[in-house]
Protein backbone atom coordinates (compact mmCIF):
# COMPACT_ATOMS: atom_id res chain seq x y z
CA UNK A 1 0.00 0.00 0.00
CA UNK A 2 1.53 3.30 -1.09
CA UNK A 3 0.39 6.52 0.62
CA UNK A 4 1.23 10.15 -0.02
CA UNK A 5 1.07 12.02 3.28
CA UNK A 6 0.93 15.62 2.06
CA UNK A 7 -1.89 17.54 3.83
CA UNK A 8 -3.69 14.26 4.34
CA UNK A 9 -5.86 13.49 7.34
CA UNK A 10 -5.50 9.97 8.68
CA UNK A 11 -7.16 7.94 11.43
CA UNK A 12 -5.64 7.43 14.85
CA UNK A 13 -5.07 3.77 13.94
CA UNK A 14 -3.20 4.62 10.76
CA UNK A 15 -1.17 7.27 12.59
CA UNK A 16 -0.17 4.72 15.23
CA UNK A 17 0.93 2.27 12.54
CA UNK A 18 2.96 5.03 10.87
CA UNK A 19 4.83 5.50 14.17
CA UNK A 20 5.32 1.76 14.62
CA UNK A 21 2.66 1.11 17.27
CA UNK A 22 -0.19 -1.41 17.22
CA UNK A 23 -2.54 0.59 19.44
CA UNK A 24 -4.03 3.99 18.67
CA UNK A 25 -3.81 4.86 22.39
CA UNK A 26 -0.40 6.44 21.74
CA UNK A 27 -2.05 8.92 19.37
CA UNK A 28 -4.64 9.76 22.03
CA UNK A 29 -1.77 10.45 24.44
CA UNK A 30 0.04 12.65 21.89
CA UNK A 31 -3.17 14.64 21.33
CA UNK A 32 -3.67 15.05 25.10
CA UNK A 33 -0.07 16.28 25.41
CA UNK A 34 -0.64 18.79 22.55
CA UNK A 35 1.90 17.12 20.25
CA UNK A 36 -0.82 16.49 17.65
CA UNK A 37 -3.94 18.44 16.74
CA UNK A 38 -7.29 16.72 16.09
CA UNK A 39 -9.12 17.50 12.85
CA UNK A 40 -12.63 16.66 11.69
CA UNK A 41 -14.01 16.31 8.18
CA UNK A 42 -17.20 18.25 7.48
CA UNK A 43 -20.23 16.30 8.65
CA UNK A 44 -18.22 13.69 10.54
CA UNK A 45 -17.39 13.21 14.20
CA UNK A 46 -14.44 10.92 13.41
CA UNK A 47 -11.23 12.27 14.90
CA UNK A 48 -8.31 12.51 12.49
CA UNK A 49 -4.74 13.78 12.57
CA UNK A 50 -2.58 15.36 9.89
CA UNK A 51 -0.17 12.78 8.45
CA UNK A 52 2.55 15.43 8.06
CA UNK A 53 2.29 16.26 11.77
CA UNK A 54 2.62 12.58 12.64
CA UNK A 55 5.63 12.16 10.36
CA UNK A 56 7.28 15.19 11.96
CA UNK A 57 7.37 13.23 15.25
CA UNK A 58 9.54 10.48 13.74
CA UNK A 59 13.12 10.79 14.91
CA UNK A 60 16.07 8.61 13.84
CA UNK A 61 17.47 6.28 16.46
CA UNK A 62 21.20 6.07 17.10
CA UNK A 63 21.81 2.31 17.25
CA UNK A 64 25.04 2.87 19.17
CA UNK A 65 23.10 4.23 22.16
CA UNK A 66 20.82 1.19 22.37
Amino acid sequence: MNHTYSNQLISFTEAAKLLGYRSSKIIENLVNQNHLQVHFKLGSSRRLVDAAEVKSLIKPVDKKSI
